[in-house]
């Protein structure tokens, strides 16, 4: 379905234009603070049943430093915001680093039978989590300790789509720093070794490409 029963979600669109995500309260969690950074864990939930493991790492030598979102691919886990080593290299140039992990991946992969996976729900995956990184903005737009008139965004893999898509329709996004974005969907799926071999030809049919199509950075 172009919409998702429950939570009204466009997702033919890239722009949050015809959905109703209403975002909740954020729920805060850890909060850790080191010699050069400090990393705040919350969870954030405008979508039934998806709530969005969201860490932010602010730099203590910039009191509104600037902001870069960090979205890694499919199928990655958000263990690497908890590494502290990572997160000080990230906040070492005096920038903020806002990671979470994209929709049917990592802690999002929950309640779905085994056979729906983010290639086989592609478009859901694509355009909600492109809508999430519009909503996570908001969200931190609602702040007063970072500086949302410099943002940018790191996207690898799959996270690099969904970064080019987004920052197409969200022009707070300035800055785009991708490594090996995924696209051109019908060579894609023809030969992408993350497509198993014994459901490609499920991703080569007319109806699955035509409704990725839109969502094709």
């Amino acid at each position: 379905p172009a919409f998702k029963a429950g939570n009204v979600e466009d997702w033919t669109k890239l722009t949050l234009d015809g959905s109703q995500l209403k975002p909740e309260a954020p729920l805060e969690g850890a909060k850790d603070d080191f010699p050069t950074f400090t990393r705040e864990f919350l969870q954030v939930k405008w979508r039934q049943g998806d709530p969005i493991d969201l860490y932010i790492i602010r730099p203590k030598t910039t009191e509104k430093p600037p902001v870069m979102l960090y979205l890694y691919s499919y199928p990655s886990e958000s263990d690497r915001f908890r590494d502290d080593k990572y997160c000080e290299r990230l906040t070492k140039g005096g920038v903020a680093a806002v990671g979470f992990v994209s929709a049917l991946t990592g802690q999002r992969y929950t309640n779905r039978p085994m056979k729906q996976w983010f290639v086989s729900e592609m478009q859901e995956s694509l355009a909600t989590t492109v809508h999430d990184v519009q909503l996570i903005l908001n969200y931190l737009a609602t702040r007063n300790d970072l500086d949302l008139k410099r943002v940018g965004m790191f996207g690898q893999g799959s996270g690099g789509s969904i970064a080019i898509l987004a920052a197409a329709v969200d022009p707070r996004i300035q800055t785009l720093d991708v490594l090996d974005p995924w696209g051109d969907w019908p060579d894609w799926m023809a030969k992408s070794m993350v497509v198993p071999d014994d459901e490609r030809a499920n991703y080569l049919q007319p109806e699955y490409l035509k409704k990725i199509e839109p969502l094709d950075p």
